[in-house]
């Protein structure tokens, strides 16, 4: 599946990690359910729990509407480029100069000629049954198996690390590899514990938040902080 950045009602969802081994988290573009946690050294496969099943680009929440999947996608500058809508497989953004600027917009949506389906970046007569991007299932009870494919500094030596992590959970200390020194979040929920890394490469410590505090897991704000202002973006 191609990368794609769209405008979340809260955020940017995204699919494809900062570069220069930055972190974050980015979007699954076939699940709701599903996102990765980019640590610097490769992706971890995760889930939302079950109370907050929709990755919304940021964070897990309860709306379903804000799950990147049922997002247009944004015009790449390209006129004339058509967006799916997301929402009805039966119609399509165009991407015009509307202003006279630089920047194309996404118009629309346009439904396609005799109830045709638009696949594929273009509309096809021939196919009248489609599903919708955001009403297509989620799968969000099978344990997934995760590789995480890290490259040493100077070299073109790479080493895999492979995790299994049930969805909703925890990633053990021994599946993670730290991408440099710092703290960083071991649960995709709102929750005590998290990794205290000691250098780059090094197998984690777990460390707990003192009291109350939970450890937020979005990775620009890698700190405990109170339950109710979990989880925080800055």
């Amino acid at each position: 599946v191609g990368s794609f950045i769209c405008k979340a009602a809260s955020g940017v969802c995204s699919t494809e990690c900062p570069p220069a081994g930055g972190t974050g988290v980015i979007a699954d573009t076939t699940s709701c359910n599903k996102y990765y946690l980019c640590n610097g050294a490769g992706q971890v496969e995760l889930y939302c729990p079950s109370e907050r099943p929709h990755f919304n680009g940021v964070t897990c929440v309860n709306d379903p509407a804000t799950c990147c999947k049922c997002q247009r996608e944004t015009c790449a500058g390209d006129m004339f480029e058509l967006l799916a809508d997301p929402q009805n497989c039966h119609s399509y953004y165009a991407c015009l100069n509307i202003d006279g600027g630089t920047e194309f917009t996404p118009q629309g949506p346009y439904q396609c000629d005799n109830g045709g389906s638009f696949i594929n970046g273009a509309c096809d007569d021939k196919t009248t049954e489609c599903e919708n991007a955001c009403d297509a299932v989620d799968s969000t009870t099978t344990p997934v198996t995760n590789t995480t494919v890290t490259t040493s500094p100077g070299t073109n030596v790479t080493s895999t690390t492979t995790a299994t992590i049930i969805p909703g959970g925890c990633i053990d200390p021994s599946d993670f590899t730290c991408p440099k020194q710092g703290f960083y979040a071991r649960c995709p929920d709102c929750d005590p514990s998290y990794f205290n890394c000691k250098a780059q490469g090094s197998t984690p410590t777990v460390g707990y938040c003192t009291g109350d505090l939970v450890f937020n897991p979005v990775p620009v704000f890698p700190y405990c902080i109170k339950p109710e202002n979990c989880p925080f973006e800055p």
